[in-house]
């Protein structure tokens, strides 16, 4: 009676591996493929935060002169101020790409960890404000 030697080829063997490289080669596709879609979408998104940042810039650019010549000062130069840095904002975002933005985030949750949780919670609490 002949014994199988585990060494010797068959071709099974041979299948399996082929198999194996086939999904191997599948499962790098489909994690591409996803990756391609993540940045799509958050390049969507940083477009429209982009958008909607230079356009609360420009509202309250317009309140800011209401406020001044309602004799506001202080308000006035309160709500300059606001646009200003959203107007700072809308550009950074315009002038970066989204994987730049996430490498940015990334690198500033690792520096500070508080200040990124506190900062991440004040968004989620202006942003349900908003919504």
């Amino acid at each position: 009676m002949h014994t199988p030697n585990p060494n010797e080829r068959t071709g099974n063997g041979d299948a399996s591996r082929s198999s194996q490289g086939r999904a191997e080669q599948l499962q790098e596709t489909a994690k591409q493929t996803a990756r391609d879609q993540a940045m799509a979408g958050a390049e969507r998104s940083k477009e429209a935060a982009s958008k909607t940042a230079r356009q609360s810039a420009e509202a309250l650019d317009k309140a800011a002169s209401s406020f001044s010549e309602q004799g506001q000062t202080s308000m006035a130069h309160t709500t300059s101020s606001i646009a200003k840095n959203l107007s700072s904002l809308a550009n950074r975002l315009e002038g970066r790409s989204a994987d730049e933005l996430v490498q940015d985030v990334v690198q500033l949750a690792r520096r500070s960890p508080n200040t990124f949780l506190l900062g991440g919670l004040a968004a989620g609490l202006v942003l349900s404000r908003f919504f």
